[in-house]
């Protein structure tokens, strides 16, 4: 298998390249469940769905948050693992967006500089955003 490459699109979806379509079926599978109660809806008993949500699909694109549990099961089929990780451009310019505006002050209503105060919502997307950068340290070969 030649190398992978994990092309993150943003910070919640990546794209695996380059697996062989065993890798991407065995995959899809691994990460497909069913939906309790999905039977009784009328899109499963008309034959239209299947009733179960993938979160990998066959084209290699999944979430960040699988990538743990996915590279073993790359590693355990293949000997030499190796891969590759593309950031798109714009998402690395939106990251240092943001560190440049949480190390910098902004003026108060008084025109007194104050520290900036964060909201409750921006902890939260701050505290995914750190999650997300240590999935990218930890991964980078």
């Amino acid at each position: 298998m030649p190398d992978c490459i994990l092309q993150i699109k943003d910070e919640v979806n990546v794209k695996i390249l380059n697996l062989d379509l065993n890798t991407r079926k065995l995959l899809t599978n691994k990460f497909k469940y069913e939906i309790p109660g999905a039977r009784y809806l009328p899109a499963v008993r008309l034959g239209r769905w299947d009733g179960k949500v993938s979160y990998f699909q066959l084209s290699g694109s999944t979430y960040i948050n699988l990538l743990p549990e996915i590279i073993p099961i790359l590693e355990k089929i293949t000997t030499t693992l190796t891969y590759k990780i593309c950031v798109n451009t714009v998402l690395s310019l939106s990251l240092r967006l943001s560190q440049q505006l949480l190390s910098t002050h902004i003026l108060g209503q008084k025109g007194i500089q104050q520290p900036v105060l964060l909201l409750i919502y921006e902890i939260i997307k701050l505290k995914s955003l750190i999650v997300f950068l240590a999935i990218l340290n930890v991964y980078k070969k």
